[in-house]
């Protein structure tokens, strides 16, 4: 084999493994707590507002998640989040609002930024003041709010839970959302 084949295999091979380069994403976060999520594989990292004001500050992307255990919608939604996410390989960043004796994790001051920050997707009390709602979903292109869905869906019965229909609705919702960035 001449010198002049020898390159063009070698070169050959370093372009074909290079573009095959894909490195899986897993989750860090403890979600213990969260049954759909009990055993299984998942996208979420430990997370806080000031990770956001960081994000932001620095014109950078990210996927948010923000609820707790004890919230009923947030458990409903939790494991569908995660199913869209590992389809797009990106990690959530997991932002909890409570420890598990229901005490803030966050202060009021940064709950106060994050609310200015956030009002365009918030929900707003009679006084025009937005609400923390959770579970919330959101997310960061460029530092810039792209978009985010409150709650889970209009028609979901906390009661009944999510109907299979609804279930594949709201992992829409979410994968378009994480495909924004």
């Amino acid at each position: 084999m001449t010198m002049k084949k020898i390159l063009i295999l070698l070169l050959s091979l370093l372009v074909l493994f290079s573009g095959c380069s894909y490195e899986k994403k897993v989750g860090t976060a403890d979600m213990t707590g969260y049954k759909e999520l009990e055993n299984k594989e998942h996208m979420y990292e430990l997370s806080n507002f000031n990770e956001v004001f960081k994000v932001i500050e620095e014109k950078r992307d990210g996927v948010f998640y923000m609820g707790f255990l004890n919230c009923r919608w947030c458990q409903s939604m939790v494991s569908i989040l995660n199913d869209a996410a590992l389809e797009e390989n990106e990690l959530i960043y997991y932002i909890p609002l409570y420890d598990k004796d229901k005490k803030p994790l966050e202060s009021e001051e940064d709950i106060e930024k994050f609310k200015v920050i956030m009002s365009p997707l918030m929900e707003k009390d009679d006084k025009g003041e937005p609400i923390l709602y959770s579970p919330f979903v959101f997310v960061i292109k460029n530092g810039e709010l792209i978009g985010g869905n409150v709650s889970t869906l209009d028609d979901h019965d906390i009661d009944i839970g999510l109907t299979e229909e609804q279930k594949i609705r709201l992992k829409n919702i979410y994968a378009e959302l994480i495909k924004g960035i």
